[in-house]
Order: C-alpha cells, then sequence, then structure tokens
C-alpha cells in the first residue's frame, strides 16, 4: 500500500531551537570500519540533534497517520539506513559532556 508522505520539518528552525538550547554542543569524530579499513569523520553534535528529531517527528508521524506497522517499518528502515549509528554515536558524545565523579 502507497502513504503519503509525512509534512517536512524546517531544518534552519529545528537546528536553530537545538543550537539555542544546547550552545556547549561542538564536533565530535564519528568512525566508521568496514572490511578491515576505517575511515573518521567530524560531526555536528548539533546538526546530529536536529537530524534525529526530524526523523523521530517523521516516524511518529508515520505511526500516527498511516499505521502502527508502517511506522515500525520506517523506524526500523532509518536506524538500518545510519540513523541507529548516529544515535549511539551521539549519545556518546552526551555522556562525554556530562561531569565525571571523582
Amino acid at each position: 500500500m502507497k502513504y503519503p508522505d509525512p509534512p517536512e520539518v524546517p531544518a534552519g528552525g529545528l537546528l536553530g531551537a537545538v543550537s539555542k538550547k544546547f550552545p556547549d554542543f561542538g564536533r565530535y569524530a564519528s568512525i566508521t570500519a568496514r572490511g578491515g579499513r576505517g575511515s573518521t569523520e567530524i560531526r555536528n553534535a548539533a546538526e546530529d540533534l536536529a537530524f534525529f528529531v526530524s526523523s523521530a517527528a517523521k516516524i511518529k508521524w508515520y505511526y500516527e497517520k498511516t499505521s502502527k506497522r508502517n511506522g515500525v517499518h520506517h523506524l526500523k528502515r532509518m536506524f538500518a539506513d545510519g540513523l541507529g549509528k548516529l544515535t549511539a554515536e551521539l549519545l556518546a558524545y552526551c555522556m562525554d559532556l556530562l561531569p565525571r565523579s571523582a
């Protein structure tokens, strides 16, 4: 069954809101290893959180406006397409920002 696409979430406004709420967010390294070869990419935490929020809004829209099954399908597809890795790396970055107890 073909469902309609979700409404677009304006990236600029979302990024502005995330940057305002999390002014200490900076850049972090993302490491990918495949087939014995590795690469490093420098990522922007505010941009990645804005992307995550936008993706979560789309998943929620699919779940509520089309069907639960379609929502779960998009959740699994987005995580397999890279949202899962981004989420794990962003969480690790956020954990590094927390104060360490002595």
